[in-house]
């Protein structure tokens, strides 16, 4: 993804960290950044020793209910992460689970609003409905994922009707069996969007 697609990029792992010497030192090894979703994850980050400072984001939960931060923990794990001695610069994450749906997201983004009210931090919110459906909630940087393999993230509306490029099938074949990655493409300009790919699971943020 760095050399081939985006050549100046972060790239952030989804889901937590797993646990082991070898899979954390990996993070030094590709550059990578951490998404932290619990307090074991930030301990984990905290103690494991890796002697880099590097860029981290703390996910909040508002609504996905199996990752991520619920809203009377953020503060104390914010605090904890800006006390963590591994990390320069932190983002702001949550994801939309109902963006797809009736629901919609007006809830869950209240909810990301009221907890980081006056943070001054980036913010990486939408998903691939988010994108399409709510262009007032894309924050700083967007997470386009189903959409980018020529698929509609909403079942009420096929990939037919939306500005959507179905990929080739060698593309799709290709990565079957490629760990599940997310990219995501640093917003500066409402008006000069760009919204890169989810091939492997990773978040990648790319300057322009």
């Amino acid at each position: 993804v760095q050399t081939c697609a985006l050549p100046i990029s972060e790239i952030y792992v989804l889901n937590g960290l797993i646990a082991g010497v070898e899979r954390l030192q990996a993070y030094v090894s590709y550059e990578l950044k951490p998404v932290l979703g619990s307090l074991s994850d930030l301990r984990m980050w905290s103690s494991s020793g890796l002697g880099i400072k590097t860029a981290a984001a703390l996910h909040v939960d508002t609504g996905m209910n199996r990752l991520g931060f619920v809203s009377a923990h953020f503060s104390h794990a914010l605090d904890r992460l800006k006390a963590c001695s591994g990390v320069a610069n932190i983002t702001l994450m949550t994801h939309f689970a109902t963006a797809d749906e009736s629901l919609g997201i007006a809830q869950p983004l209240a909810l990301f609003n009221h907890v980081t009210k006056d943070l001054d931090f980036p913010a990486s919110l939408a998903n691939s409905a988010t994108i399409l459906r709510f262009p007032e909630a894309h924050g700083d940087w967007v997470r386009a994922g189903i959409m980018l393999y020529g698929s509609s993230p909403t079942a009420s509306q096929a990939a037919q009707a939306r500005p959507l490029l179905p990929h080739p099938r060698r593309s799709r074949t290709s990565l079957r069996h490629t760990p599940l990655v997310r990219v995501a493409t640093r917003v500066r300009r409402w008006r000069h969007r760009r919204f890169a790919g989810q091939v492997l699971r990773i978040q990648s943020r790319a300057s322009r």
